[in-house]
Order: C-alpha cells, then structure tokens, then sequence
C-alpha cells in the first residue's frame, strides 16, 4: 500500500527530492491499478496477472529513473527466451 506521499507522487504531485529518490516502479504499479479499478477496466485481471507473473520480478524493485530502453530490451529478451511471444 502506498503511502500519501507515494500517491502523490504517482498523481504527478512533487514534493520532496528525498522521498523521489526512494520512489519504486511498484509504486508507479499500483497507481496503474487503481486507475484500472476506478474506470472498471475489464482487463483488470490481465494486468495483475502479468504484473504479478512477469513484470514485478523483473521491474517491480528498481526505480523508475533506471529503467532505460537497455533495460526494457534486456527483458524482451530474456522473456522471448523463456518462449513467451510476441503480442
């Protein structure tokens, strides 16, 4: 669960440099989510299965800042060799 800030910042609110710095994809995660909630998305088991699945492991701990088109190539890869394909 995130916290005020956390949501804050997820809503496009700035507030400290310090509590940026300690910002996680996850957070980013759960505001996709509540926005898919909130709009009754059907797709909403979708996202968390491949959220919970696939993404998470792989993104879930880093910071936002870090991910960099390396990074994403780096898990297309590693993905397409596990055998998943393309959508």
């Amino acid at each position: 669960m995130m916290s005020d800030v956390e949501n804050d910042l997820t809503r496009g609110f700035v507030t400290e440099p310090s509590i940026i710095s300690k910002l996680m994809v996850t957070n980013l995660y759960e505001a996709l989510e509540r926005e898919y909630q909130i709009n009754g998305r059907k797709s909403l088991d979708d996202l968390k299965a491949r959220w919970r699945l696939h993404l998470e492991p792989f993104f879930g701990f880093r910071r936002p800042a870090h991910v960099s088109t390396d990074l994403i190539n780096r898990y297309i890869d590693k993905r397409q060799q596990d055998g998943a394909g393309n959508l």
